[in-house]
């Protein structure tokens, strides 16, 4: 099972979901790997408290194999990061992308969950990887420029295969109605013109145990593990799991949602 974790923009917290929430799944049982995917300029092993002699360039060039380049966190919990090794030009091609994505399902097959943490924004070769995986969730903020870089990211996606199978979270809500809304506003103005709909994974809240957490390059479970962030993303996994196991994505016929009048910037900050 292989998820990718997106964002049509940088700074809406796409690493410090994906590196908590791969915790979470472990946490729960399941065997979980975490790939940088930024691939020369990621920075999961800051946020996860890693120093690596290898990483995702010394297995994507085939020069180490999986279990040579990725680092043991926990009994469950593997990262292959992007620090270590070699810069590598092993992306340049979506072919490329794919043949590692091939290699990464092969010698990955032990895992329960391949989790990739994505670069933010568009590129043929994170889009191929994107539609290859089981999932594509695309994280957004309650802020214009968020949602109007996820709606490009979204139709950039769906253009490219009518079968992308994408989930829209909402990160750093105020509420979960606000979450609820902004959702509704997003899968009304994707299906008025585009005629696709991404499913609603659901929402995590604005919490201060995150920033404590990334400032002491804690993964959230040690530093803060009564967080309200913590239960949301058990939460999370539970729908993130469910979805993958679900039939195939849901397209925007039959489901004309009401576009408010003032379609998505109604009810956005800042």
């Amino acid at each position: 099972m292989l998820v990718s974790i997106l964002s049509g923009k940088g700074g809406v917290g796409k690493t410090v979901i994906a590196c908590n929430l791969a915790e979470r799944l472990a946490s729960a049982g399941l065997r979980v790997l975490l790939v940088d995917a930024d691939f020369n300029f990621g920075n999961v092993h800051v946020l996860c408290n890693v120093t690596a002699e290898h990483g995702v360039n010394d297995f994507a060039s085939g020069r180490l194999t999986l279990s040579q380049a990725r680092v043991t966190l926990t009994e469950s919990f593997d990262v292959l990061t992007s620090e270590g090794g070699e810069l590598t030009d092993a992306f340049a091609s979506v072919k490329q992308a794919i043949d590692f994505l091939k290699r990464l399902r092969q010698q990955g097959a032990d895992y329960d969950l391949i989790l990739l943490d994505h670069s933010s924004g568009k590129s043929e070769t994170a889009a191929a990887v994107a539609l290859a995986s089981d999932l594509a969730v695309l994280v957004v903020v309650p802020e214009l420029t968020s949602l109007s870089d996820a709606y490009g990211l979204f139709k950039h996606l769906t253009h490219k295969s009518s079968k992308a199978n994408i989930g829209l979270l909402i990160n750093r809500a105020e509420s979960v109605g606000e979450a609820e809304n902004l959702c509704a506003k997003f899968i009304a103005v994707t299906n008025e013109f585009l005629g696709r709909v991404p499913r609603c994974l659901g929402s995590l809240p604005e919490d201060p145990a995150v920033k404590e957490s990334v400032s002491r390059q804690q993964l959230l479970a040690q530093t803060a593990p009564d967080a309200p962030m913590l239960r949301a993303l058990d939460d999370l996994g539970s729908a993130v799991i469910d979805k993958v196991r679900s039939e195939a994505p849901v397209t925007g016929e039959g489901r004309r949602a009401v576009i408010n009048e003032n379609r998505i910037m109604t009810d956005t900050r800042g």
